[in-house]
């Protein structure tokens, strides 16, 4: 990378001891590197895509499965003729 334009820092950038040395086998091994990143990372999303349809076939299951329950109300007559009769209780009211 240039940091300056003028012909001195030029020079100096370009002179042969400047290069880097563009050792093939560490270029190998870091596009290895890469290439087996890119697949893991490719493995890992697709597990996690199965883990999600997964859940959202268990949640479906769970629906067409359910069976709905019969509740009863208790209704209490006192002697005096009141009735008492169960109400949901109301969120917040304590």
């Amino acid at each position: 990378m240039f940091r300056a334009l003028d012909k001195a820092s030029l020079r100096v950038a370009l002179a042969p001891s400047a290069r880097r040395n563009n050792d093939e086998g560490a270029l190998v091994r870091l596009r290895d590197v890469g290439e087996c990143r890119y697949f893991a990372e490719g493995i890992v999303n697709g597990l996690e895509a199965i883990q999600m349809l997964a859940l959202v076939i268990k949640r479906e299951l769970e629906i067409r499965d359910f069976k709905p329950n019969t509740y009863y109300v208790p209704k209490f007559k006192l002697p005096d003729g009141v009735v008492l009769t169960w109400k949901r209780r109301i969120e917040g009211a304590d």
